[in-house]
């Protein structure tokens, strides 16, 4: 945010028009996301917030290019063995529960 865009008083169609001109995308063929924002999202607090999120996210984006077919395919088995073990202790467990009360 850059306080360079006034809306106050302005009509909607003056609105999409002054985003279209500063190149904003649309999401949806609309600025809805933009427009239905609380006001309080662009306090000091939350711009933080989203500076962090998208400083965050640009580098995951910047890992994610470095990464091969083969890295993100070995990354997800890894992910997947990890979720599958953890079900299976867990079903395992409830298991011998029942085994002990049979």
């Amino acid at each position: 945010m850059n306080d360079t865009i006034v809306i106050y008083k302005k009509t909607k169609a003056e609105v999409n028009q002054i985003l279209t001109e500063h190149n904003f995308l649309l999401f949806d063929n609309s600025y809805n996301y933009l427009i239905g924002m609380k006001i309080h999202k662009f306090t000091l607090e939350d711009l933080e917030k989203l500076r962090k999120q998208k400083d965050e996210l640009s580098r995951q984006l910047s890992e994610l290019g470095k990464k091969t077919a083969k890295d993100l395919w070995r990354d997800d088995l890894k992910e997947f063995e990890a979720k599958y073990m953890e079900y299976y202790q867990n079903w395992l467990k409830n298991y011998q529960s029942i085994v002990k009360h049979v």
